[in-house]
């Protein structure tokens, strides 16, 4: 069997809901390279194995040695393990590739041998098919500044696309990170290498209640991924002080929403000392939406 040209990195836990769409989107692919499919099982209870075996051959699944739960972390570098593939594709099990995204992500690659990966636009869904507005924002097409995606990480996994070589020098996901690892690792990379926001339209990311990115330890985990990163790299002292404001700003909401109204209105406070442009202007966005 040919080396494959691409690897697709799909983590699975309980995905049985959505995990047979998300495949399906890989097998939909324009781009007309060598693909192996890899879903890494992190520990799942229902019928996420069987969704996957019934794409036969096509789909190579793995298993932590215990059989356990141990995050999307270690779940990604497990099967990262098994990637030969020139070209890394990540996928989220509750995420859908548009036909061109390998084909645009792969030809920019090629084009420019210098980048190490390159990302493109997803359109943000609810469950059941709604869009609700474009997942990457205000970004424009170009190199990528690791002090933009220290800001704010405005792509998810599903969007991008690396070169397998680069994992090689940097490393892999840091395990013991259960949120923000994938920020964390793709800092890592931009300090070192360019990589490209192509802009274009390639994913679907699905908004439903049981992920991650709706949980409190998500903000726990992106201080540690600012600290790893302050660590590590001469990030301007005015972008890590937006980012803590911007840590400070989300708890405060989670607090508010589960009831902590004295944590929520702490967490504000630093929010408004830390960046008070952007404290006065989300003042004046809420006073006008009021008005509206």
């Amino acid at each position: 069997m040919s080396h494959e040209k691409v690897s697709v990195v799909v983590p699975c836990f309980n995905g049985e809901q959505f995990l047979y769409e998300a495949l399906d989107s890989v097998f939909s692919q324009t781009i007309q390279a060598s693909t192996k499919v890899i879903v890494g099982d992190d520990g799942s209870t229902d019928d996420s194995i069987a969704i996957a075996r019934s794409f036969g051959s096509s789909v190579h699944i793995v298993f932590h040695p215990d059989g356990g739960n141990h995050g999307l972390a270690a779940t990604r570098n497990l099967i990262l393990h098994e990637a030969q593939g020139d070209f890394i594709a990540f996928l989220d099990a509750d995420d859908i590739w548009l036909p061109d995204h390998l084909k645009n992500l792969v030809e920019a690659l090629e084009a420019n041998p210098q980048l190490a990966f390159a990302v493109d636009n997803g359109m943000q869904f609810i469950d059941g098919g709604h869009d609700v507005g474009d997942k990457a924002h205000h970004h424009r097409p170009g190199i990528i500044s690791p002090d933009d995606l220290l800001l704010d990480q405005w792509f998810a996994p599903s969007g991008l696309v690396m070169r397998r070589v680069v994992l090689d020098k940097i490393g892999l996901f840091d395990s013991s990170m259960r949120y923000t690892e994938d920020q964390d690792l793709w800092l890592r990379i931009l300090e070192n290498y360019p990589a490209t926001y192509i802009g274009s339209m390639g994913y679907r990311y699905r908004l439903h209640g049981g992920q991650l990115s709706t949980s409190m330890k998500l903000w726990d985990g992106a201080e540690k991924a600012l600290e790893k990163a302050i660590e590590r790299h001469p990030y301007p002292h005015s972008i890590i002080r937006k980012r803590r404001a911007v840590i400070a700003y989300r708890r405060s909401q989670h607090n508010f929403a589960t009831g902590y109204r004295l944590q929520g209105l702490a967490g504000i406070a630093k929010a408004a000392f830390l960046d008070p442009p952007r404290a006065v202007k989300e003042i004046i966005n809420k006073v006008k939406r009021k008005k509206q």
